[in-house]
């Protein structure tokens, strides 16, 4: 029967499985999964040499942490089989959950119209080269071509080509969104990162300009940051106005962006995380990108940059941060 385990991430290793992963890992997933017709992007200079800071940064921040994997191994049984269908019924009622506590939001409104209830379930498999079993119960009701397919993968499949330590995604390819089933420190950061993803699902689903566009063209950057901020919001609405402002106190004056971003320490992270429940390794490094996004919009709007201007520096912002467009 599948175990919830503890498994201490206090190496190095862990870190740079987890922050690399977000970057150099996730857009080697990218480049087998893109249309190989599109080009494929690659980091920029100058975010590659940002990389030493952003794991001294997570190296500092995220140590000695305990994730716990709701699944470890592969299907063995009918007892593993039972055993999954009901925790998938649970991630089920969480993902309706996360539509319904933050459908104040005009966006996830819009996003609960059509998906809400609309969720149903399937097991990565690493066995085949990587694919999904069908495990979940009772959708005689309803065709299969009107639910959003959720694919859950346990502890053994992290590392799986497919996944690229990513915890949470959302794959084209197969029109579904990838989930690692662990237990998520806290269900603000369960549904922001969610709907983060479901707001990919949305735009691909419409097919929209942005979901069609180049890996870090324009277009493509503009979904991801509009991603982002939606996440910042259900994150501050769910702690009651108060992550911007403290990301706003801790967002110190100054002629540059990048200068001030590499002015930022693990213990400046670590009061912004206050708000939280403190989460393992997986979790944290979500939570570091959006930190770190967070800040450079946040200093963005502090020396006078919105609309159409503040969206086109966030794009720079993003391209400096995390790679660019290689001619």
């Amino acid at each position: 029967m599948a175990k919830k385990i503890e498994r201490k991430s206090s190496s190095w290793l862990d870190v740079w499985i987890t922050i690399i992963g977000i970057v150099i890992v996730f857009f080697g997933f990218l480049y087998f999964t893109q249309p190989k017709e599109l080009q494929i992007q690659s980091l920029a200079p100058e975010a590659t040499a940002r990389l030493p800071r952003l794991v001294k940064l997570g190296n500092d921040w995220i140590h000695n942490r305990s994730d716990t994997w709701l699944i470890e191994s592969e299907l063995s049984d009918q007892r593993d089989l039972q055993h999954e269908i009901d925790l998938f019924a649970r991630f089920k009622e969480q993902m309706d959950f996360a539509i319904d506590r933050n459908r104040r939001l005009p966006q996830v409104e819009q996003l609960g119209r059509q998906y809400e209830h609309k969720f149903f379930i399937t097991l990565f498999s690493t066995m085949g080269g990587g694919t999904s079993k069908f495990v979940t119960k009772n959708l005689n009701e309803t065709r299969l071509d009107s639910l959003q397919e959720v694919v859950m993968f346990g502890k053994f499949a992290e590392n799986h080509p497919i996944i690229g330590g990513q915890l949470l995604f959302f794959k084209a390819q197969w029109n579904a969104l990838i989930m690692g089933a662990l237990q998520w420190a806290d269900s603000a950061w369960f549904d922001a990162t969610f709907l983060h993803e479901l707001y990919h699902a949305h735009q691909f689903q419409i097919q929209a300009p942005t979901s069609q566009a180049p890996m870090l063209s324009d277009l493509w950057v503009t979904e991801e940051i509009d991603a982002h901020n939606l996440e910042a919001e259900v994150l501050d609405l769910r702690t009651g106005g108060k992550l911007v402002k403290k990301i706003a106190s801790k967002t110190h004056s100054g002629n540059d962006l990048m200068s001030f971003m590499d002015s930022l320490q693990a213990k400046d992270i670590q009061e912004v995380d206050t708000l939280f429940s403190s989460a393992g390794v997986p979790e944290s490094g979500t939570r570091l990108t959006e930190y770190e996004l967070m800040f450079a919009t946040e200093w963005l709007k502090q020396h006078g940059f919105s609309g159409d201007q503040l969206k086109t520096r966030q794009i720079q912002a993003y391209r400096e941060l995390f790679g660019t467009v290689v001619p």
